[in-house]
Parts: C-alpha cells; structure tokens; sequence
C-alpha cells in the first residue's frame, strides 16, 4: 500500500512513493484540486462537473468527468484497474485519506501540535512548529 501527497499550499502538485507525478490537462487538475480540498469526503459527481466545466458543458457531462478521473487515475495509480488514492464512493468520488494526504492536512497538524506544545509551556517547540507549519506555504493556495 503506497502513499501519495497532494500539495495545494500553493501550485497544486503530487508526488508519490515513486517521486513526482506529472499531472494532465486542467480538467484533470481541477478534480484532483476540488477532492484534495475535500480529502476523505465524497465529492458528488455533479460538484466535480460544475467545477471542471461550469456553464459549457459537454453533451455527456456524467462520460465526460469519468473520461477524466480514468485518465487522472492511469497519471496517479500504479493499476488504476485497482485505484487506491481516488476511489469511487457513490455519488461520486475521493481520495482515500488512509493512502492520500495533503500539504493542507499536514500544516493543520502542526499548527495543533503547536497549540498543545504552547498550552504546556513549551514556547521553543511551539515556534517550531509553527514554523514548520508556515514553511509548507509554497503560494497562493491552488496557484
């Protein structure tokens, strides 16, 4: 069981056990970004649609977000026949959060670790982490 890391503190970026992946077109990126934002939630599929293509909509929206998960799935899954990072959940998809963290996940972890280390008095550690958890900022969240 591998991991993966999705990185939306800033351009949206992934890597895996097997080091950076390079992502596909917008549509792809932006599935990926709206269920990284949402990590271990189900994303209903009309949510994904209205999100990769707003008002111009294609004649089969429902084929054409499933065109892009599979496609985002061949970039992302070792055998996207059996996917562990983007599962399909009904009525949509996620990521798994038991395979799948986020840059996001990790600086809210920090910041709690930051809170409990200052609740105890420990002000060295607490600015230590809190520096560890600014450090994760790369931009603009979703550059």
């Amino acid at each position: 069981h591998g991991s993966m890391l999705v990185r939306i503190l800033g351009p949206l970026d992934v890597s895996s056990d097997s080091g950076s992946l390079s992502l596909g077109g917008r549509k792809q990126r932006v599935v990926l970004a709206c269920l990284a934002v949402r990590i271990g939630r189900v994303v209903p599929v009309d949510e994904l649609i209205d999100a990769g293509w707003g008002d111009d909509l294609p004649a089969n929206p429902a084929n054409a977000l499933q065109y892009q998960v599979v496609q985002l799935r061949k970039i992302i899954e070792s055998d996207a026949s059996h996917p562990q990072y983007l599962v399909t959940s009904k009525p949509g998809y996620q990521l798994d959060p038991d395979t799948v963290t986020t840059d996001a996940e990790q600086f809210e972890a920090a910041l709690a670790a930051a809170r409990q280390a200052f609740a105890t008095g420990d002000i060295d550690r607490a600015a230590s982490l809190v520096e560890e958890a600014l450090a994760l900022w790369r931009g603009p969240a979703l550059a």
